[in-house]
């Protein structure tokens, strides 16, 4: 049996499109080579300062930060604020305060990690100081966080091969460091991968951990949070998860919300997924799927305290950055930018009912700008008018043996795709790729592959993208 596609025209959808529209994309370093690891914030008069790595070669790199005042259309010229000439640089981390005093934190020789040591400068407005090293006395410290309390207190945290694997932390308040303090002393692994601070100054964290006596392998997240420095138990919150992919925000009433990479719960094992989970009183919700086949998960809840998730998605001939929110209780995705290479470096933040994101993208093993784009957040109101690009999508019989059914209303014409992949990524085959009229579409799908051979039992994704509107779903054929 072949693949076709029946149209009905019988079903004309008449809402507005679900798409959220991403402004055009502004070069920020356009500098020849290789602009990784990005990072920004947006400090209080709306200025918007980027920092970032520049490779020059192998084992040298060097920290380099931009500004915007216009709200992202112009960049200053890229300024070196390393001074480094001979090094490897690393994890650039940037946050304002409210006086607007810019913060940057970064690995300094990461080339020799039981060397490496964080350094941090300061911006004023005007100059940069002098770096500062936060940690002097252990050698072996990178992968610096940085979150700022409400009363300008800056906390830098990071994570060291100590005792299995240990995350230090220490404050700069009045010009001071305090001592180095160990969030959870022992011999487990513990590191700390994202923090948020709500308006009580209460710390809201997760992190990887394993047990003493376990490896990698049992790796699973940890919620826990600190208040007036005295930190909370440890509560799982997840099956043994591999990354990278993991991070946490917080809503207008402090409930945590957690975007993570995980086989799925949901699908058959060793497919893993973009999943989302949010506390209720005292109980983490149920792990729910977003999306399957992912990396790099980051999440943002906006001022409806509606839940915005991102992450990289790998195509047959590179990946995408794909924004992911609710429609009519079904998550939907838009894709923001994509690549020719296997993954992207990006940062994303939420301010004033916009939500910005900059983000790599890779053309040559050794050339890559940073880009930053920018979308206004639909209301939760106009959510509600809004029928989603793929209303009612159906796959039936899933699983299957013979032929399985693909099933969608299309709210408005466009250009449509709907391929099948593995779940290593490759392309098993493309069902449909042309401009259609709105309504209902089915493709059937005959387990045959671009080359007309019979696919082996396995589980699947399905891909449909409508114009930047996207979907994943997974099926599973049984020969």
């Amino acid at each position: 049996m072949k693949s076709f596609l029946l149209i009905s025209l019988a079903f004309v959808l008449a809402w507005a499109a679900a798409a959220q529209e991403w402004s055009t994309p502004v070069n920020v370093s356009n500098m020849e080579g290789q602009d990784r690891s990005p990072d920004f914030c947006i400090d209080g008069e709306g200025s918007i300062h980027c920092v970032w790595v520049h490779d020059y070669e192998l084992n040298f790199a060097k920290i380099f930060y931009s500004r915007s005042i216009d709200g992202g259309f112009t960049w200053t010229t890229p300024k070196d604020i390393s001074n480094n000439n001979e090094k490897m640089l690393g994890t650039p981390k940037i946050i304002p305060d409210s006086n607007n005093i810019i913060f940057v934190t970064y690995d300094f020789n990461t080339g020799n990690p039981s060397g490496t040591i964080i350094l941090m400068k300061t911006f004023d407005g005007i100059s940069w100081s002098a770096a500062d090293t936060i940690t002097p006395e252990m050698p072996g410290s990178r992968h610096s966080k940085l979150v700022i309390d409400q009363n300008n207190r800056l906390y830098c945290f990071w994570y060291h091969d100590m005792n299995n694997g240990t995350t230090f932390y220490k404050y700069f308040e009045n010009n001071v460091w305090s001592e180095t303090m160990a969030a959870y002393p022992g011999n487990h692994y513990q590191t700390i991968m994202k923090l948020v601070c709500d308006a009580t100054n209460k710390m809201h964290c997760i992190a990887k951990y394993h047990a003493v006596g376990e490896n990698h392998n049992k790796d699973r997240l940890v919620y826990f949070n600190m208040l007036d420095n005295t930190w909370s138990s440890l509560e799982e919150i997840s099956k043994p998860t591999e990354g990278p992919g993991e991070d946490i925000d917080i809503d207008s009433y402090s409930v945590p919300h957690v975007a993570f990479m995980q086989e799925s719960p949901i699908t058959p094992p060793n497919n893993d997924s973009t999943v989302y989970i949010h506390l209720v009183g005292t109980n983490w919700t149920e792990p729910e799927l977003v999306v399957e086949d992912p990396r790099h998960q980051r999440i943002l809840i906006d001022e409806y305290d509606k839940p915005n998730i991102f992450d990289i998605e790998k195509t047959e001939d590179g990946c995408m950055l794909v924004h992911h929110y609710k429609l009519n209780n079904q998550w939907e995705g838009c894709v923001v930018g994509t690549s020719p290479w296997n993954t992207t470096h990006y940062s994303v933040l939420n301010r004033k009912k916009t939500l910005f994101l900059i983000y790599n993208k890779p053309t040559t093993n050794n050339e890559a700008d940073l880009f930053f784009t920018k979308t206004d957040i639909v209301s939760s109101i106009n959510k509600e008018k809004q029928i989603s690009t793929f209303d009612k999508l159906q796959l039936f019989p899933n699983p299957f043996t013979d032929f399985i059914s693909i099933q969608f209303n299309l709210d408005m014409p466009g250009f449509v795709t709907v391929k099948i992949y593995s779940l290593k990524g490759e392309l098993i085959n493309t069902l449909l790729s042309q401009k259609l009229v709105s309504g209902k579409c089915r493709v059937v799908w005959d387990g045959k592959d671009k080359n007309g051979n019979e696919t082996a039992s396995s589980v699947y994704l399905v891909r449909i993208i409508a114009d930047k509107n996207i979907i994943t779903r997974s099926i599973e054929k049984i020969n």
